[in-house]
């Protein structure tokens, strides 16, 4: 399937309550988007330094490096908005321990509010650059 994602679960000792967390793991939707934002960035750097047909073959490598680097560092701020509870080991409810309760990988998910977010973040900032240097 397209979507998919690892998944760890959790109870609260206190309350009860469970928690779950998914990481994304949809590897063709984010070669897809690392690709436009890499072509978007190399767009921009061609344009920002006025860069003939030849300068795409430098512009594309460092859009490709940029599109990884913002990918992987708005995955990472969107994991600790998203759940940040996670790594403090409290209930987000009472404050009580969390007890790790098992995991697993969903197959033919829909993406999660979080992979929709950084899949867009990932492009529209780009795209935002691009509307400021032209």
């Amino acid at each position: 399937m397209l979507f998919s994602g690892s998944v760890k679960s959790y109870k609260c000792s206190n309350c009860d309550r469970n928690f779950s967390v998914v990481t994304p793991t949809s590897v063709i939707p984010m070669l897809i988007v690392v690709f436009v934002a890499a072509a978007i960035w190399a767009g921009n750097i061609s344009e920002f330094f006025d860069l003939s047909s030849r300068g795409l073959l430098i512009a594309f490598p460092i859009g490709v490096a940029l599109a990884i680097g913002s990918f992987l560092l708005t995955f990472v701020l969107l994991q600790r908005a998203f759940s940040g509870w996670e790594e403090s080991g409290k209930c987000p409810g009472c404050g009580g321990a969390l007890k790790g309760v098992g995991g697993g990988f969903l197959d033919g998910a829909t993406p999660s509010r979080q992979e929709v977010l950084l899949y867009a973040i990932v492009v529209v900032v780009p795209l935002g650059l691009a509307l400021l240097i032209r």
